[in-house]
């Protein structure tokens, strides 16, 4: 029997930061369209 390789994929990625001040999440989706919160 032949070997197949592995596919793989990412599908989701969750980070955490703090940056210890206020942030518009509102503007930031506006200016990056991609991002979910």
């Amino acid at each position: 029997m032949p070997q197949t390789k592995p596919m793989i994929s990412v599908v989701n990625v969750v980070a955490s930061a703090s940056v210890e001040q206020k942030m518009d999440l509102n503007e930031i989706t506006k200016t990056f369209p991609d991002v979910e919160y």
